[in-house]
């Protein structure tokens, strides 16, 4: 839908005028320098690079197999056959190569020049490529054609010099983008803001766009006046910023670009700039036909959640059958000092603020048991048992809720969960800390970032409080399986000696 204040007679009028109209803001004809300097842009061609890359590792599997045997040969005719009879071992692992890097888009241009991904996809392109060719020799018991010495030296080497190879090349293709070459040029425009700087879309691009003129706009009548320069000049892409506020009408007047004589083919994108939403939208992609905007994403998915859950699961299990003497001996211990149940049992805040049972073995006399956490437990606390002194120092009370964690309401590392009436300095815990609730977005865990870092004990004041939360957000937004592993390390030594549990 056209908008009622831009029509395209409008369009065409402001075309027409917009040189006398708007002198000050329109492009400024470029000197014989500066035509020679857009001129003399160095392009890179992600397309030739993909090939040139296709080419060269074809080109490597062959010559170093057929290196390879002419050596062994030469060195030894009487164990190894003249060369000429790997032939058929070569046309197979070609087509096993096309096969693995067109399912892993190896060789996919837009990616061709992203060094750590590009590698990355290399190797496991080259594992596969040679991987489905053994398991093919071996089905089709051709593999005792060939010598093992020959075999694994070509596999070897083929797949060290392509890697090497490949590095190589892309140092060089950066080193080029760093020294003025680039895939795209660039027109950065500023509609009733300021443009984007160039060195913020040579970051943003890795160096592959390179802004060749910025502009700023002060009404969006002037956007036609930009369809004269991204003719003459051949722009790749126009990046256009403008407040978020006017991007339907931004919209809507570069519709107009599409119509008539001056219809471009250059690649526009349209950037808001308004620091509210850019910090809440996480994500913008597409449901359907429409745009939709992620301002809330999940801290851990897809396969992050999977190995979590998994490492969950295994080492909570491992830990149950390792440590059952021990969990005997406290429950032993427990039932001999004082009457009352083994193991408590309280209500607790969990993943998305639900209601949970936390197990945990029972440290104080079972008739001062306090179920809602009204008060909190102090240093040299009279309600603690001499067992239970012990066990709460060395973590060891929190043992069964290795359940918890294979029930699923607890993960082995996480915010620690607090009693539903903890409070500090009289107040409830949310009413101190606006941010309080986001430790709720991941499961609760048996120990976690804070608990390491000596933020255990009592919530006596809001700025221990702060810090427990800010560390337990810390480790929402940096979670990794590397992070848990250390955390628990951590936690472990803890467990020998930690001044701050009591």
């Amino acid at each position: 839908m056209k908008s009622p204040a831009f029509s395209k007679e409008r369009y065409l009028s402001a075309v027409e005028t917009s040189m006398d109209q708007c002198d000050d803001l329109a492009p400024a004809p470029l000197g014989a320098l500066q035509i020679e300097q857009v001129g003399a842009i160095r392009r890179v061609s992600l397309e030739n690079y993909s090939v040139f890359f296709l080419l060269t590792d074809v080109a490597v599997i062959i010559s170093v197999g057929a290196a390879l045997s002419y050596l062994l040969h030469t060195f030894n005719p009487h164990v190894y056959p003249a060369p000429g009879r790997e032939s058929s071992a070569f046309i197979v692992a070609i087509a096993m190569h096309f096969l693995a890097t067109a399912a892993l888009r190896t060789y996919d241009s837009n990616k061709i020049l992203d060094c750590d991904g590009a590698i990355g996809r290399l190797n496991l392109a080259m594992g596969t490529t040679f991987s489905l060719f053994l398991m093919l020799a071996a089905a089709t018991k051709t593999v005792q054609d060939y010598s093992r010495l020959w075999l694994f030296s070509w596999v070897l080497a083929s797949w060290l010099i392509v890697v090497s190879m490949r590095k190589v090349a892309l140092a060089r293709a950066h080193r080029s983008l760093q020294t003025g070459a680039c895939v795209n040029t660039s027109l950065s425009v500023g509609i009733l803001c300021e443009p984007l700087r160039e060195d913020d879309i040579a970051k943003n691009t890795g160096g592959k766009t390179r802004v060749i003129r910025t502009r700023r706009l002060s009404r969006l009548e002037e956007v036609a006046s930009l369809s004269d320069e991204i003719i003459r000049n051949q722009y790749d892409q126009v990046h256009i910023a403008t407040r978020w506020e006017d991007v339907p009408n931004v919209l809507k007047t570069l519709d107009l670009l599409l119509i008539g004589p001056r219809h471009i083919s250059a690649e526009v994108v349209v950037l808001p700039q308004d620091v509210h939403v850019e910090t809440k939208v996480w994500q913008i992609s597409r449901l359907g036909r429409q745009m939709s905007l992620c301002v809330i994403e999940k801290p851990i998915y897809g396969w992050d959640q999977w190995w979590k859950r998994n490492e969950d699961i295994v080492i909570a299990a491992a830990a149950l059958v390792l440590l059952s003497p021990l969990l005997l001996l406290i429950a032993v211990a427990i039932k001999l000092e004082s009457p009352g149940p083994v193991i408590f049992r309280q209500s607790r805040a969990g993943f998305n603020g639900a209601i949970f049972e936390v197990f945990k073995f029972r440290s104080m006399f079972h008739h001062h048991a306090d179920l809602t956490a009204s008060r909190q437990t102090a240093r040299n606390d009279h309600r603690v048992t001499h067992v239970g002194r012990f066990i709460r120092r060395t973590s060891f009370d929190e043992l069964p809720q290795l359940l918890n964690v294979l029930q699923g309401t607890m993960s082995i590392v996480g915010p620690r969960p607090h009693a539903l009436e903890t409070r500090t300095e009289g107040r409830n815990l949310e009413e101190l800390v606006e941010y309080y609730a986001a430790r709720h977005r991941v499961k609760p865990g048996i120990t976690g970032w804070a608990q390491v870092h000596g933020l255990r004990g009592e919530l006596d004041r809001i700025e221990k409080l702060r810090r427990r939360v800010n560390y337990d957000l810390y480790y929402i937004e940096n979670w990794s399986l590397w992070l848990d592993l250390t955390i628990i390390l951590r936690t472990i030594t803890l467990m020998f000696h930690d001044d701050h549990a009591y």
